[in-house]
């Protein structure tokens, strides 16, 4: 045979007068590097080596260390050591060369040329170790409406409410199947989930036995390949995912080999020991939108609509119409799988050079979804790529409610990202059926550094929203005003409706269309332009804002709203018409529209509110008045352009509802100033 002309990628590197010549090297290493000597030396091979580190972690004389072949022959920039390796290598082999983890290629990093707010003076920061800080979040359809039955003070709901799963922190564990990762890793990430109060994915390989405490914490996972797919495993789940694609191999499917596949494995996943299990690409039941919606729709009234279901696709480059499909499809959640997600094995080439970054595609699926009314039908899931509790943040605010944890939750475990998974050898009992080597990960173990980790991440998350003035996590999903772009290009900050950072967070004209409820600090100094807020709206809403002189700046909110409402405010037209609060007159002092501290420092322009403001709610120079016969044609007309902007059949009745109740309706404005702006 002849030899292989491919140079080893690192040299094992042995201090021979620390090395006791204990062998606890040769028993730690899954890839057999080192050997004893017959005359009992140690030697490594360096061809074999990965560079997972087990040896040099375990080594108890620090006797060793691993180092990178900087030159392997005449690199230059056009032929890199990487393609002259995958040549060398497709020269001898004749197939793909398969890869483990997610892409490694120098894209750009949007998450590291993003930079988030913070408050200073006029909305002041919160501490979060004195004050609450609300970090859970909610997956499933949100409903349209709420009817309420019941006399006063007794209110129930008048019927059932979409199924949804909350979560403790915005965080699950991604899909990992038993086979593609040891009994002892799905363990761990169970486990962890349960004392965490959030979720963990089965992936595609079925549920193991074992797995069975943890229901309450499980996503089940129907792919291609149907693995243990019956209806009790459907009724395991908290949610249910369909499997469309994957971020690191995107258009392709998986593959077991056999060798893999022992009694333990072919059990769970229903299929013969030693047969390859094999994943097709295509659902084959699956062709259209059509044949989706009628999973959708089977798995849902095989669970009696009790369930959410998610469908998981890889981002790609039409991801937004996709999406667009899928919600209307009836998916309660969208899982958006960008392209450095891992994986246990893909071909490389596919893997590096297909998909798109996750930031970008969250951001342009919110986008597509907030215009076409669907962003409250589904729940959006970012995966591929989160490495720290920032990057959580960054892409909540460019619309994410929630992110699935693959590589870092593994990281946590042990591995050292040697991207060898599909060899079966893992040297730190993570991805490996090997029982001599499964057994090195304990899932207790594992589990309480999975729930350190992500600990550790909810005090960041707390402190980065404390430093926002920010006291909700709802706040900040899809709120792009706190976060500004470094280093980016014009079209690529378009894409990700991130402003230039050294921009204002002024808004100057246009229409703004908020279907649902809006987080806080909505309409900040903002000159011109309108938005129009269905739902409630949070605290500081219309701060410093002020109308300019060829676009009057008009914020209507349909619901209710926070305390300082108009705080700073210097001009424009504010109109809060609480019409999902329709209250009896007795009882509108007790529920009020508008929170405390209203209109503090106010002095200039106008805020109308549909209904009582009490007066312990008032700051400032700032008085109350009855709106006045003469001023209702301008109250109808906004009405009318709130209906008509978000594309509701109601503009009469919202008329009729308006001019019913502005004999009681409130007009705060500034003392001595001129508030007909």
């Amino acid at each position: 045979m002849p030899r292989s002309l491919i140079p080893p990628e690192f040299f094992v590197l042995r201090d021979e007068g620390r090395c006791t010549k204990c062998k606890a090297c040769v028993r730690q290493c899954g890839f057999g590097v080192h050997a004893e000597e017959p005359e009992g030396g140690l030697s490594a091979n360096d061809q074999r080596c990965v560079n997972c580190q087990r040896c040099v972690v375990m080594c108890p004389a620090g006797a060793l260390r691993i180092k990178a072949n900087d030159s392997i022959g005449r690199e230059n920039a056009y032929w890199p050591g990487s393609r002259l390796r995958e040549i060398w290598r497709q020269a001898e082999s004749g197939g793909s060369i398969l890869t483990g983890m997610g892409c490694d290629r120098s894209y750009p990093v949007y998450f590291d040329h993003l930079l988030l707010n913070a408050s200073q003076v006029t909305n002041p920061s919160i501490d979060p170790l004195r004050e609450p800080m609300e970090i859970r979040t909610f997956l499933g359809r949100k409903p349209e409406e709420l009817s309420l039955t019941g006399p006063p003070g007794e209110e129930k709901l008048a019927g059932p409410l979409p199924p949804a799963v909350r979560l403790e922190m915005p965080v699950m564990f991604a899909a990992m199947s038993f086979g593609s990762i040891s009994k002892n890793a799905v363990l761990a990430l169970a486990q962890a989930a349960k004392q965490l109060g959030i979720m963990f994915n089965t992936g595609e390989g079925g549920m193991h036995a074992a797995l069975a405490p943890y229901r309450e914490h499980m996503i089940v996972q129907v792919a291609s390949g149907r693995f243990g797919v019956d209806s009790a495993y459907l009724e395991a789940g908290r949610i249910i995912e369909i499997k469309i694609g994957q971020g690191a191999k995107p258009g392709i499917g998986g593959h077991l080999p056999g060798e893999k596949v022992n009694e333990e494995i072919a059990r769970t996943r229903g299929i013969p020991a030693g047969a390859d299990a094999i994943s097709p690409a295509p659902h084959h039941d699956i062709y259209s939108i059509e044949d989706l919606r009628q999973l959708i729709t089977t798995l849902k009234e095989a669970t009696d609509y009790r369930k959410p279901v998610a469908v998981k696709i890889a981002a790609v480059h039409n991801v937004a119409a996709i999406a667009s499909g899928i919600a209307r499809a009836g998916a309660d959640i969208v899982v958006l799988d960008g392209l450095r997600g891992g994986t246990g094995a893909a071909p490389k080439l596919i893997r590096d050079h297909i998909g798109l970054p996750v930031e970008l595609a969250v951001a342009v699926v919110d986008r597509r979804l907030r215009e076409e009314g669907l962003r409250e039908q589904v729940s959006l899931v970012a995966s591929g790529g989160i490495r720290s509790s920032a990057d959580l943040l960054k892409i909540v605010c460019l619309g994410a409610d929630a992110v699935y944890l693959g590589t870092a939750a593994l990281l946590a475990l042990g591995c050292h990202l040697c991207q060898k998974c599909y060899t079966g050898r893992c040297s730190w009992g993570i991805a490996t059926q090997d029982p001599a080597l499964t057994r090195r990960l304990d899932p207790e173990w594992g589990a309480a550094r999975l729930v350190n980790l992500l600990t550790a991440w909810q005090h960041e998350i707390k402190e980065f929203m404390g430093a926002m003035g920010i006291n909700a996590l709802e706040s900040l999903r899809g709120n792009r005003l706190q976060l500004r772009g470094v280093g980016l290009p014009q079209n690529e900050l378009d894409q990700l409706g991130v402003k230039q950072a050294g921009a204002g967070n002024t808004m100057s004209g246009g229409t703004i269309v908020v279907r649902g409820s809006a987080g806080d600090i909505v309409g900040y100094a903002m000159r011109g332009g309108k938005i129009l807020i269905r739902g409630n709206a949070g605290w500081r809403v219309g701060i410093h804002m002020k109308s300019g002189a060829h676009s009057p700046a008009v914020l209507i909110i349909g619901g209710k709203t926070g305390d300082f409402l108009g705080e700073y405010m210097a001009g424009g037209t504010i109109v809060v018409l609480g019409l999902n609060h329709p209250l009896p007159r007795e009882r509108e002092a007790a529920n009020p529209l508008t929170g405390n501290y209203l209109a503090s420092g106010m002095h200039g322009g106008v805020i109308y509110i549909r209904g009582r403001v009490p007066a312990w709610q008032i700051r400032g120079q700032v008085q109350v008045e009855l709106t006045t016969p003469e001023e209702s044609p301008a109250l109808r007309s906004w009405i009318d352009q709130f209906a008509a902007g978000l594309n509701l059949d109601c503009t009469a009745l919202y008329r009729e509802a308006f001019s019913r109740l502005t004999p009681r309706g409130a007009r705060p404005y500034a003392h001595l100033y001129d508030h007909s702006a």
